[in-house]
């Protein structure tokens, strides 16, 4: 390394007179991600020299708070430093993984949207799920791959605010959605005689508008306290932003931000949660009364949306308390919470609903067979055209 660090300087010396272009093109890969890194804490430190300097002009002090009001802080993510040697194979493995989340996801949609016999309030509210997935892949997988394919990994302060809005609003949408196909199912089976004239368009969209809205605008005020944080700090110890971690950086006391988060918590996770359970108790009350071929349909009606609210639910604590109480724990550790909060529920989720619910798998093997029936008869056709090309003489 020693011998390394001085070949390096001799290099540097003999190009001083040099152009940056030549210079970049003589440096090593390792050379050149040293450069990249020395070059982003000069200009880190020359911000912060200046923005000292002009504390002190303005009689402000030499505090270490940093000016954030125009969104010109940069932070750096230091757990992509463990991950040196084996980035090109975590770029391939996650893209592979964001790809497919996306098919998935897409294609049940379009299942969904194309089958008309798909169009009730329970698909249209499995829709909005896989829509709400390919949002939350969409928050996570690029900037995580942009990260791997960087020398230096960092962010501004406004993309860091927009990517936690982005990942926060995800997993609050998809717990509202959740409940409401659990209202759904609570419809559905204490009251199935009724369930058309209460479950309306117009009560299907209302519900859907609550489940995006709410979310969306308490998020929104929580990331505008935050932005109005002025900030000590700019590394975070993860491998992407979220609304506490940006708050731990600040260098006032964020008391009121706690709280406001506790409050989140209660209105867009305990909440949620209390009602599919209560919905799931009134369920089993009338399953328990009923025959058992009733109680076969209410099992297997139920359980992908069980199966996905258990997973999402896990994941959701689990996120949480680390988010919470986690700040020294291993980067290993927060790799697991992420696999468990924003990988898995966007894959797995249109593959449970594509399996285990009747109606979508079996519009999925009636659109399969037309697609493979539709190629037969085009290849039988091309070939009969051919063959009435030869066979036919000409006149």
């Amino acid at each position: 390394m020693r011998s390394t660090c001085i070949q390096s300087t001799t290099d540097t010396d003999k190009l001083m007179f040099d152009s940056p272009a030549l210079v970049e093109l003589r440096l090593s890969p390792e050379q050149r991600r040293a450069l990249a890194r020395i070059t982003w804490v000069s200009k880190f430190a020359s911000k912060t020299d200046q923005l000292h300097s002009n504390n002190r002009s303005l009689g402000l002090g030499t505090g270490n708070a940093m000016d954030n009001s125009s969104f010109d802080t940069t932070f750096i993510f230091t757990a992509y430093g463990k991950l040196d040697s084996f980035r090109p194979l975590y770029f391939v493995v996650i893209l592979l993984v964001y790809l497919i989340t996306i098919f998935v996801n897409v294609f049940l949609m379009i299942v969904i949207y194309k089958e008309t016999s798909l169009h009730k309030p329970m698909y249209i509210f499995v829709l909005h799920l896989a829509l709400n997935g390919v949002y939350g892949s969409s928050a996570f997988y690029p900037k995580v791959m942009a990260n791997l394919l960087s020398d230096v990994q960092e962010s501004s302060h406004f993309g860091c605010l927009v990517q936690a809005f982005c990942i926060s609003s995800y997993a609050a949408c998809a717990y509202a959605v959740l409940a409401v196909m659990a209202y759904d199912r609570y419809i559905s089976i204490c009251n199935p005689l009724r369930y058309y004239s209460i479950l309306t368009p117009s009560k299907v969209n209302t519900l859907l508008s609550v489940a995006y809205l709410l979310p969306i605008l308490l998020l929104s005020i929580h990331i505008l306290l935050i932005a109005r944080l002025p900030l000590c700090g700019f590394s975070i110890h993860k491998l992407l932003c979220d609304n506490w971690t940006v708050a731990r950086l600040s260098c006032v006391d964020t008391k009121v931000i706690n709280i406001f988060g506790l409050f989140l918590t209660t209105a867009l996770v305990i909440f949620p949660f209390l009602l599919v359970v209560y919905s799931y108790i009134r369920i089993l009350s009338v399953s328990l009364n009923a025959s058992k071929e009733a109680q076969g349909k209410a099992l297997s009606t139920c359980t992908p949306h069980l199966i996905t609210f258990i997973n999402f639910s896990i994941a959701s604590l689990f996120s949480i308390m680390y988010n919470r109480f986690g700040n020294s724990l291993p980067i290993s550790l927060h790799i697991m919470m992420l696999i468990l909060f924003v990988v898995i529920p966007p894959l797995l989720n249109p593959i449970i609903y594509g399996i285990r619910t009747r109606e979508i798998r079996q519009c999925i093997i009636k659109i399969l067979r037309q697609r493979q029936s539709n190629v037969k008869t085009g290849v039988l056709t091309a070939a009969d055209t051919q063959v009435a090309t030869v066979v036919v003489p000409r006149i």
